[in-house]
């Protein structure tokens, strides 16, 4: 395998149980993960107006005045986590990452039995300066959570267990669909640079039990353009 596999997660959202193509799929999904690690996905069945106006409402957040930005810090979200991570606010490795983030999870209510727990809570959305953002995100969220559902019964299956075995597992009695749109940046000035290597964001590991990410370009160093990452829980 030289190239980067491409896996069909169409069977797993289709409301056709078709058996054949789900076990193809599964198998195509643990051969890509048994040697890459990583796959790419087709017919998400997201619609692409949607990524869209997701893209667009971050472009036009971080387009922003910084003072405008910074009244959303994620800080002030408390253990929720939601809301903006300004560059140079987060690090890997010691060395300072070249992003800047805005961050939201699946909409929690006051009363909502995990209330107060680590990364449930309400989000903190611009609705004065990027209205439209609130209605992306949350759309955006469900439809990832639905391709998260299928990915995860994709990998029961090709582990020879139950459909729904990592739902069960990972996933009750909720996901927890973490959704992370960040701004890659060069370094501002050589001296931020020197001596090391400086990336968007260092090697590191993902703290959820499943990331998939979506982007508006390809990925190069210093390339400042907008990704977004969704990791379940």
């Amino acid at each position: 395998m030289t190239t980067i596999p491409t896996i069909d997660i169409s069977p797993f959202l289709s409301s056709t149980f078709d058996q054949t193509a789900q076990s193809q799929t599964a198998q195509n999904l643990y051969d890509a993960f048994s040697t890459w690690g990583f796959c790419l996905l087709k017919n998400t069945a997201i619609p692409p107006t949607l990524r869209q106006s997701l893209f667009r409402s971050a472009q036009d957040f971080f387009a922003l005045p910084d003072d405008k930005k910074l009244e959303l810090h994620v800080k002030k979200g408390g253990v929720a986590w939601r809301g903006y991570m300004p560059k140079g606010g987060e690090a890997t490795h010691g060395h300072l990452d070249h992003k800047e983030g805005m961050y939201f999870g699946p909409e929690h209510p006051d009363d909502h039995r995990h209330a107060g727990l680590p990364l449930h809570g309400r989000n903190r959305f611009p609705d004065d300066t990027v209205p439209e953002m609130r209605h992306a995100v949350l759309a955006w969220i469900d439809q990832i959570t639905n391709l998260g559902n299928a990915v995860s019964d994709a990998i029961s299956l090709s582990l020879g267990l139950e459909r729904e075995f990592m739902r069960k597992t990972y996933l009750a009695p909720e996901p927890v669909a973490i959704v992370r749109c960040f701004k890659y940046t060069a370094p501002e000035t050589k001296s931020e640079d020197e001596g090391k290597q400086a990336w968007g964001i260092g090697e590191h590991t993902d703290f959820g039990y499943l990331t998939l990410l979506t982007t508006d370009s390809l990925g190069f160093k210093y390339s400042p353009r907008a990704g977004t990452g969704s990791t379940f829980q």
